[in-house]
């Protein structure tokens, strides 16, 4: 199915869709399943698709499974997802002897074996794989592991220290990913960092998109005045419209109101979130009060910076002098997008 509809070029995509595959697959007949994988003809589509069943098998506790697949994969096949997934599925020291076999170690394999120190309480074992990491391979997810394996064994004194950048990038991940991590942003503290406003705004983000406004209005409420501004207010109040969150949208706007009285912006997303839950006589008192601010709805507008060099584009409008060109470009897009 996956690469009759081409998502081999999508390799995420396929890869999510594969996990589902056999996920539903195995929980009837997982051994016969993962024999008739084995039929299909070696490609690095293959390859993937093998290293998602190792990575299934493990955290079912089928090691034999996972072995066995992994044992019959062609060893010129195997990448360092392979082994990283192995690592995964084994047990600590057949995972180390695993890495210490690989050749080509990436971020996967070292952050599945740092975390399996993490889990069994082996912290300075995890600190010390941690720091011989490539700097070069340590992402987001490598620093998050390290991070929460010193959380949560009480350790979180010592060691190699995150700094505020690092945190801002972990829970950046976090906010996109979806992933609601109290924990991670409490460590901040742990590690004598003070949170900034963009510490603040990632973690209201997530609880936002989360639907969690009541958490999410509790943080800012937390927060110290001067850390709030309205980008993330106004994102919480859009997620309010989409949650149902109506009461808290009017203490979000007051806030937003103080800092930006003359922004017609706050104004018009508030009234749309009486609108989308039918308040009417709120939404009427809101239009009421730009009305007597004189506040006007400004058109919407993105803008890009191309070689030191602002571009404005408002919606509908086509007096930029390359028009044409972006219009071409964009038509190209959607053609390939829509592609089978």
């Amino acid at each position: 199915m996956i690469c009759g509809h081409h998502l081999s070029k999508f390799p995420l995509v396929a890869e999510r869709l594969a996990r589902l595959n056999f996920f539903l697959l195995s929980a009837r007949q997982p051994t016969h399943h993962a024999k008739s994988f084995l039929t299909k003809p070696a490609s690095s589509s293959y390859t993937w698709e093998c290293n998602v069943r190792i990575n299934e098998f493990g955290h079912r506790g089928s090691v034999e499974e996972a072995k066995k697949l992994f044992d019959e994969m062609p060893h010129i096949l195997k990448d360092a997802d392979s082994y990283a997934s192995m690592i995964n599925a084994h047990r600590l020291p057949k995972a180390c002897r695993l890495f210490n076999d690989m050749v080509d170690r990436n971020a996967f394999s070292w952050t599945s074996l740092i975390s399996g120190y993490f889990a069994i309480g082996q912290v300075e074992e995890g600190r010390l794989l941690f720091e011989q990491m490539p700097d070069s391979l340590k992402n987001v997810v490598s620093w998050t592991t390290f991070v929460l394996g010193y959380a949560r064994n009480g350790l979180i004194n010592e060691g190699a220290k995150p700094n505020e950048i690092t945190f801002v990038e972990i829970l950046s991940a976090c906010s996109r990913a979806g992933l609601v991590e109290k924990e991670l942003f409490d460590s901040i503290h742990a590690f004598g960092l003070q949170p900034k406003a963009k510490h603040y705004s990632c973690r209201v983000g997530i609880l936002g998109r989360a639907g969690q406004l009541d958490k999410a209005m509790s943080v800012v409420k937390k927060m110290p005045p001067s850390k709030r501004d309205g980008t993330f207010l106004g994102a919480l109040l859009a997620a309010c419209k989409a949650h149902g969150g109506h009461k808290i949208a009017n203490h979000i706007s007051k806030l937003l109101i103080e800092l930006e009285p003359t922004d017609s912006g706050v104004y018009v997303l508030l009234a749309n979130v009486y609108a989308a839950h039918e308040k009417w006589d709120e939404f009427a008192q809101v239009r009421k009060m730009m009305r007597e601010r004189k506040l006007k709805k400004v058109a919407s507008f993105s803008q890009v910076e191309v070689k030191g060099k602002n571009h404005v584009f408002f919606v509908g409008d086509r007096s930029h002098p390359q028009v044409e060109g972006i219009h071409e470009m964009l038509r190209l897009m959607h053609d390939h997008l829509l592609r089978p």
